[in-house]
């Protein structure tokens, strides 16, 4: 009963991911940032193997 007074409905037509597929989003961001991090480990790997350190 106290649970059902408390309950909000909430309005989301105004926000910023209303009617965004928000899983491919996430899953896009998501591939992008992997292909980001393995080029500069890559990077790293490279920098580690030189003798100029």
């Amino acid at each position: 009963m106290l649970i059902t007074r408390l309950k909000v409905d909430w309005n989301d037509r105004r926000s910023a991911t209303y009617g965004v597929d928000t899983g491919a989003a996430h899953a896009a961001a998501k591939t992008e940032y992997n292909n980001w991090r393995l080029s500069v480990l890559d990077l790293v790997v490279v920098a580690l193997e030189s003798d100029d350190l």
